[in-house]
């Protein structure tokens, strides 16, 4: 059940850390899984509470998969997703990236929305491979070939991007 699944997390963690003393690295693909109710402020900060208190205790990273809201680009699933965000110390999203007529391509992109301790990071691109089943990163012709079909008409979300890029850098007058 839900609600016993990070003391089970952290019953595992027991068991490891007294086989291996270095380092975990735990990837958690859905962490709203792992919470009661990913909505109520209580059940979030209890998991997010569990997460530091085993940062602390086991010497472990984890990589949380939490899904963003259906048409809400950049924004984690509820109260959990938005905390998290907060906390985090990396934010990354990945999803496909859209032709012209905002259908997806085999292209997917893998974008940095927060980064603690460094710049923000450019975005990088992937694609399934069949040779070696799986993903492989896209040479730079495929991501420059989408980028000039949709240059006739651009997309909300690079508009944004670009208009973010422009506004951090430095402060802009209104006027401008």
């Amino acid at each position: 059940p839900r609600a016993e699944r990070f003391h089970a997390l952290r019953e595992y963690l027991d068991h490891v850390r007294t086989k291996f003393d270095n380092h975990i690295f735990i990837i958690l693909d859905v962490l709203t899984d792992c919470c009661q109710d990913f909505n109520r402020t209580e059940s979030s900060m209890e998991l997010i509470d569990h997460l530091n208190m085993a940062i602390n205790q086991f010497d472990v990273t984890f990589l949380c998969v939490i899904h963003e809201n259906p048409g809400h680009s950049a924004k984690a699933r509820g109260h959990l997703g938005t905390e998290l965000t907060n906390k985090a110390s990396s934010v990354m999203q990945v999803g496909y990236e859209q032709d012209a007529a905002g259908k997806d391509t085999e292209l997917i992109r893998v974008k940095f929305l927060k980064c603690r301790n460094t710049k923000r990071h450019e975005p990088f691109y992937l694609k399934y491979c069949d040779t070696f089943k799986g993903l492989v990163l896209a040479d730079e012709e495929e991501v420059s070939r989408l980028s000039e079909q949709r240059k006739a008409k651009a997309m909300p979300v690079e508009v944004a991007e670009k208009i973010e890029k422009y506004l951090l850098d430095e402060p802009m007058k209104s006027s401008e």
